[in-house]
């Protein structure tokens, strides 16, 4: 029975990574500042109209404009990736929404804190509660977190490495590869995997409006499954005032009409004047539900 128990406790915590990408609009920032669960999910749209989370829409003019554009995405990319490097911190709220075992999860939004130098990161799910603390070089390199729910909150804290199965049970990335440059670092990665994409893409730029701010979307379409497996398309939003690469949606191939949403990572009230010490990775914070025994 004691089996069963620390069994049913360990799986209680499965959300405790999040993808590339995380980061609370101000230090000290509570539940309350989270904008609302129950609100619409943030959809990117096309310039001026609301769309599904259906295929991109990918009609470029000609050959030539196609390449000019997919290239023009591979320059803002690595501007994209310098211009967040150079970022000391920042905190923001993360609308995540992924397929976990091809099932589409709701979207969930994320009170995250990221600090660049120790690599930092502090995370509190708005629908749960549930806390998590990552410092690079701190605490053996484990991963904290203060869980909420069921026979997993007896335990005050758990430790857990950040690569393990559990820890990244109900996520696609560990916690060590969290921020708005690691997520644009992956971006480039993918399209490294080889170099025939000019063959295999249609490309559509535009400007929009994502989280409350202007950006230049670009809207991506792969004709070859052979060149891409996984992924059929992708939406990349860039934050026209600063050139960071703000959202992200990848789909997947389907039979149906419609492709299937893998994932969606959109960072809102993005502030990058916030000052972050060492206190906001503390679990000894008064604020946090970690000191709250």
């Amino acid at each position: 029975m004691l089996t069963n128990v620390i069994f049913v406790a360990a799986r209680a915590v499965v959300w405790i990574a999040i993808p590339a990408v995380f980061f609370g609009l101000r230090a000290g920032l509570r539940a309350e500042d989270l904008p609302n669960k129950t609100a619409e999910v943030t959809v990117l749209s096309k310039a001026g109209a609301s769309v599904d989370s259906s295929r991109p829409t990918t009609t470029p003019a000609d050959a030539e404009s196609n390449t000019a554009i997919f290239k023009q995405l591979h320059l803002d990319l690595a501007k994209a990736r310098l211009n967040a490097a150079e970022l000391a911190g920042y905190s923001a709220v993360l609308e995540i929404q992924e397929e976990r075992d091809e099932q589409l999860k709701p979207s969930d939004r994320v009170l995250v804190k990221i600090r660049h130098q120790p690599f930092s990161v502090y995370l509190r799910w708005n629908e749960s509660g549930q806390e998590v603390i990552f410092v690079d070089g701190k605490n053996d390199n484990r991963l904290l977190v203060k869980p909420t729910s069921a026979l997993a909150a007896l335990k005050r804290v758990w430790r857990l490495d950040p690569e393990s199965r559990l820890a990244k049970q109900s996520c696609k990335y560990a916690i060590t590869s969290s921020g708005i440059e690691k997520l644009t670092a992956r971006v480039q990665e993918f399209y490294a995997t080889h170099d025939r994409w000019l063959s295999a893409v249609q490309c559509r730029q535009c400007t929009d409006t994502v989280a409350h701010v202007a950006v230049k979307r670009y809207d991506v379409r792969f004709t070859n499954k052979e060149v891409s497996p996984e992924f059929c398309g992708g939406r990349y939003c860039f934050e026209v005032s600063t050139g960071l690469l703000i959202a992200v949606e990848n789909f997947g191939w389907s039979d149906t009409p419609e492709d299937r949403l893998l994932e969606r990572y959109i960072y809102h009230a993005i502030n990058r004047e916030v000052k972050l010490i060492d206190a906001d990775f503390d679990q000894a914070n008064p604020n946090y539900e970690f000191a709250a025994q």
